[in-house]
C-alpha cells in the first residue's frame, strides 16, 4: 500500500467524522483588460450527485479576500433565486450589445457558491467583473468538494476569462489538471 493510499484511507475515515473537504485553486490569475466575466465549469462524470463550492475571489484589492457576484447555471438554466423587485428579463431586447451580461431578475450569490451537481451534468458559475479596470487586476478560482471525489468520482473543473462578446482571453484559462490543491500538493483526478 502506498503512502497516498494510506493517507486517503486515513482521510476517508476522518471524512465520516469531520465531513472532510478538499479544495483546489487556480492561484492568482491576471485579469486582462477585455475580461468581462469569469466562467468556471464543473462536469460531474460520475453516477452520483456531488456537492461543490465555487469561490471566485477578487484580489484586486490585495488586502481583502472578497467574492465576485456569481450566477450558477445547470443545463443552461439559471439556479439563482429570482429577484422579485426586478421585472425585466435578461438581454437588451434589440439584439445589439454584449452577448454575455449579468442575468437580470436574479439575485447574485455574494459568498462562495455551493450547489449539488446531479450525476453526469455540467454546472457553470459566471462572475461578472464590472467596467472598472483596477490597478491590480488579479482574481483566483477555488473549488471545494468532498474528499471521495479526488480518489473515485471523476469531476472535471475548467475556468476561463471571457469578454462580453464571448471571446476567451489569452492567459485567463486553466484546465482541470492545472489546478493545485489548497494549501499544498497536487490534485489527483481519475482519468476519463
Amino acid at each position: 500500500m502506498s503512502d497516498s493510499d494510506e493517507l486517503y484511507e486515513e482521510n476517508e475515515s476522518e471524512s465520516e467524522e469531520n465531513d472532510f473537504q478538499y479544495t483546489i485553486t487556480s492561484g492568482p490569475l491576471f485579469r486582462t483588460v477585455n475580461t468581462d466575466f469569469i466562467q468556471v465549469s464543473i462536469l460531474n462524470l460520475f453516477n452520483i450527485p456531488q456537492t461543490m463550492t465555487v469561490s471566485i475571489i477578487d484580489w484586486q484589492n490585495t488586502c481583502n479576500e472578497d467574492e465576485f457576484p456569481k450566477f450558477g447555471f445547470l443545463c443552461g438554466e439559471i439556479v439563482n433565486d429570482p429577484d422579485d423587485t426586478i421585472t425585466t428579463q435578461n438581454g437588451n431586447g434589440n439584439g445589439n450589445g454584449p452577448i454575455f451580461s449579468p442575468p437580470e431578475a436574479f439575485i447574485p450569490v455574494l459568498t462562495p457558491f455551493t450547489f449539488t451537481i446531479p450525476p453526469r451534468q455540467l454546472f457553470t458559475v459566471q462572475a461578472f467583473l464590472g467596467d472598472v479596470f483596477p490597478p491590480t487586476p488579479m482574481y483566483e478560482v477555488r473549488v471545494t468538494f468532498p474528499l471521495n471525489v479526488v480518489k473515485t468520482d471523476p469531476i472535471m473543473v475548467n475556468t476561463w476569462g471571457i469578454s462580453a462578446a464571448g471571446v476567451i482571453q489569452a492567459g485567463t484559462r486553466m484546465f482541470n489538471t492545472e489546478f493545485k490543491s489548497f494549501p499544498t500538493g497536487d490534485v489527483r483526478f481519475m482519468p476519463m
